[in-house]
């Protein structure tokens, strides 16, 4: 196929072979029809539908480490670097960032947080802001929050350190940049480290958060449903609710 001549119609041919080779499980079959899309696609942002498959496929075989350096060089020509060796205090750092960021774009976004000591004191309302935050309209750094969240499966079994990283970076875009379908992993994740800290009560309202974000994404974010509500159910519902009450969510997801 001429790409020169028939530039969005060889692109969108191949992007679809590269997720369909992907459905079908033939990891050979991907790379194959990557590879000419990787050799004529004119810009990063034309790359990423099938690179998205790429990065799936690595992780599916095991190739951790190459799925994430693959991902962290898009994020940087995505504007948007993430540090390779991530160190434990690096993470407390960002940890810090984001619950200041938090409390200044709620403020920013409808909820007045003035008289919140610490961010553990934030009532329902400042939750209710984010949900109805304006939606992002940047897409490069909607492709960033949504790389990140991919990333940080293939992290968790290379370096948890990184995936704290790629978790607080992915908030902090959503709260710079506003809401996409794609925040709703990241708000998960961040319920699920509160809690794992023991900040029970902030952890249940950012995982209801996820699942509101879910639900006001539904069109767009279906696929990351079921990571979700792994995330939303088994880490975190599981320290408020009844156990037998989450069963009919697991059962969906």
């Amino acid at each position: 196929m001429d790409w020169e001549q028939h530039y969005d119609l060889s692109l969108e041919l191949f992007s679809c072979c590269v997720r369909a080779q992907y459905v079908a499980g033939n990891y050979d079959g991907v790379a194959i029809s990557y590879s000419p899309i990787d050799l004529y696609a004119r810009c990063i942002q034309d790359k990423l539908p099938a690179f998205e498959s790429v990065i799936h496929m690595l992780g599916g075989q095991g190739r951790f480490s190459e799925a994430i350096e693959y991902g962290l060089s898009v994020l940087d020509q995505l504007g948007e670097p993430v540090e390779r060796n991530v160190k434990e205090e690096d993470v407390a750092v960002e940890f810090q960032k984001t619950g200041a960021l938090l409390q200044s774009t709620a403020k920013r976004w409808g909820h007045n947080t003035s008289s919140c000591r610490e961010i553990e004191e934030w009532d329902v309302s400042a939750v209710n802001a984010i949900q109805e935050a304006p939606v992002m309209h940047d897409k490069d750094k909607e492709w960033a929050v949504r790389v990140m969240g991919r990333l940080c499966r293939s992290a968790y079994h290379e370096n948890q350190n990184l995936v704290g990283m790629l978790m607080h970076r992915s908030l902090q875009v959503t709260l710079s940049h506003g809401i996409c379908s794609y925040s709703a992993t990241a708000f998960a994740s961040y319920g699920m480290s509160l809690c794992g800290i023991g900040r029970i009560d902030e952890g249940y309202r950012f995982g209801q958060l996820a699942l509101a974000l879910l639900e006001r994404f539904q069109n767009s974010s279906s696929e990351d449903l079921p990571y979700i509500f792994a995330l939303v159910y088994t880490c975190i519902n599981c320290y408020v609710d009844p156990l037998q009450s989450l069963l009919p969510a697991l059962r969906r997801a």
